[in-house]
């Protein structure tokens, strides 16, 4: 993504047009260079979902490339050349650094132990994120098979088919009808849904609000930071955040990293010290705070919040 952004921003208009909120299909019709770069793009790494471990609601890249836009754009504001993401061949030049300097503060033996299990951590994390690009893959030709199966069912694709239990799903595709008492089930579970969701709401703030100016979280990334509120929930609103915001949201995902070269610090509703988001703010020199359960709904944008993140606390001036 970040030579691909570096790419468009050499292309004026495209970099503006892109920051305007224009569509996919505009974009492609502008420049044939950075047409076949994003297409290049998408076939490599289309297969990005919003929520990675969500089959049936998930939507990727490839199917929704107009949010990709939307996640480009911060990359597209950022100027400050001193931060650029590291190359491969400078990335591992810092990690043996860090190896020297780890070296000359333990016995040979405690080494040699660190730096093996340090290896250990960075090849599983390799693995983890190769496997779950690919069940990300998976899922979009799932989603595929659903919605295929969706029109022969129902004639249409307004999503009711997510109502049904897969045994539920197995027996109408076995028929090869939607019968009268699965149609029913579809009905009552739609009309219950909003219930069960305001419920779950209603519970979460009973357990984790707090009526005073401070919100408590774990403390993921460490620095202290004062600044302005800026609430994302969605890559729609990835055009919000300028630079030195902090960023306050639910949660971040790969998807969400180019927030971070602008943000001053994060915020969020979930997370943990091992977690995307702690991971990137650190990865950024940044203060988080994470967990805090209802930041999202305790903040707005605008607020001037004092955030530490050696503490786990965040503060509304």
């Amino acid at each position: 993504m970040a030579k691909l952004a570096e790419l468009i921003k050499d292309k004026p208009a495209v970099t503006s047009k892109i920051l305007q909120g224009a569509s996919y299909n505009e974009i492609v019709t502008m420049d044939a260079s950075v047409t076949a770069a994003l297409q290049h793009f998408f076939q490599k790494h289309g297969c990005k979902e919003d929520f990675n471990c969500y089959c049936l609601i998930a939507k990727s890249w490839n199917e929704d490339k107009n949010r990709f836009l939307q996640v480009l754009q911060p990359m597209l504001q950022y100027t400050d050349d001193s931060q650029k993401v590291l190359s491969e061949e400078k990335g591992m030049q810092e990690y043996q650094e860090l190896l020297t300097a780890l070296s000359d503060t333990l016995s040979k033996d405690d080494f040699e132990k660190c730096r093996k299990q340090t290896e250990i951590y960075r090849n599983y994390h390799t693995i983890r994120e190769e496997s779950q690009y690919l069940w990300e893959s998976l899922f979009e030709i799932c989603r595929r098979l659903i919605h295929h199966i969706e029109m022969i069912l129902f004639g249409n694709q307004s999503g009711d088919i997510k109502y049904l239990f897969y045994r539920e799903l197995h027996t109408a595709c076995e028929e090869g009808v939607l019968t009268s008492q699965l149609q029913e089930r579809i009905t009552l579970r739609k009309e219950k849904r909003h219930y069960a969701e305001a419920y779950w709401n209603v519970c979460q703030e009973a357990v984790l609000r707090n009526s005073s100016n401070e919100i408590q979280g774990t403390g993921a990334s460490a620095g202290t930071v004062t600044g302005s509120v800026c609430i994302v929930l969605e890559p729609a609103q990835f055009g919000k955040l300028k630079k030195g915001d902090i960023l306050v949201c639910k949660y971040t995902d790969p998807e969400w990293t180019p927030l971070f070269t602008l943000a001053s610090a994060v915020v969020s509703d979930t997370g943990g010290s091992l977690s995307h988001a702690a991971i990137v703010a650190r990865e950024y020199g940044i203060p988080a705070v994470l967990g805090t359960g209802t930041a999202t709904s305790q903040l707005k944008d605008g607020d001037l919040i004092y955030v530490n993140g050696d503490q786990g606390e965040v503060i509304k001036r």
